[in-house]
């Protein structure tokens, strides 16, 4: 029996209705999920924005820490000095202990230096190419509080370690020493790059010039004698005697 017009109104009214729906609803999730991003986004450019506050309070409250240090008096041969500069888009201090005889060894320091590696905010302070003195996480403000201590503790253990060297210095010297032994060892390595760039085998070079050739052996001399020297005789006639002349053997007879 053939459909009437109006069942197949209502089936299309009803798939009309079902995709509507599916519409709406993807709508209302895709609109709920921008919203909650939108809100995340939000909120973590907040808290960046804390973190990034706190490191320039710190690193600028760390700086006039250590400025306090330059007035300690170490002699005529040490000094003490600040340097701030930037590094990797973050702030950076660092103390640094001068020697006047060696002003370009700067072995001695504390480097103060700030991140943002996994959102945390961080403020480090480290010995020279060394070990870490102290680490702050600066996520709110309840975390300044540590940066107090965290720096004290540092600079008292930096100030020990120089103590020790200035009233053990190294002799004038041992420091004239060690710097020509640094210069030679940099003579060396200019040298070895040299010889690594330079095409030490030229082009006319030939591989078989190294190869000695062994010579054909020469001929041997010929003998003028063609017996044995013992088998000849050089007894004298009765006429060289007379005339004292020897007598001729086929021995000299080229001679």
């Amino acid at each position: 029996m053939p459909e009437s017009n109006n069942t197949k109104k209502g089936i299309s009214d009803n798939s009309g209705k079902g995709i509507e729906s599916t519409v709406d609803i993807f709508a209302n999730r895709i609109a709920r999920k921008l919203k909650q991003r939108e809100v995340e986004q939000t909120e973590s450019e907040k808290a960046a924005e804390v973190r990034h506050a706190l490191i320039l309070e710190g690193m600028t409250t760390i700086r006039k820490a250590l400025q306090e240090t330059l007035r300690i008096n170490l002699g005529d041969r040490f000094a003490l000095d600040l340097d701030i500069d930037d590094y990797k888009g973050w702030p950076r201090v660092q103390l640094l202990l001068l020697d006047s005889l060696a002003p370009e060894q700067l072995d001695h320091g504390i480097i103060v230096s700030a991140h943002e590696r996994n959102e945390m905010g961080t403020i480090e302070i480290h010995l020279a190419g060394s070990r870490c003195l102290g680490r702050v996480h600066l996520t709110d403000r309840r975390d300044f509080e540590k940066l107090g201590l965290v720096v004290k503790k540092s600079v008292r253990e930096f100030l020990d370690i120089i103590s020790t060297y200035i009233l053990n210095p190294v002799r004038p010297q041992d420091l004239i020493a060690q710097q020509t032994k640094a210069l030679e060892a940099s003579d060396e390595d200019f040298l070895a790059e040299n010889l690594a760039e330079e095409d030490v085998f030229t082009e006319d070079f030939n591989k078989n010039d190294n190869i000695i050739v062994p010579q054909e052996e020469a001929p041997a001399v010929p003998t003028t004698h063609s017996q044995p020297l013992g088998n000849l005789d050089f007894s004298l006639t009765k006429e060289e005697e007379e005339n004292g002349t020897k007598k001729k053997t086929s021995a000299f007879a080229h001679c």
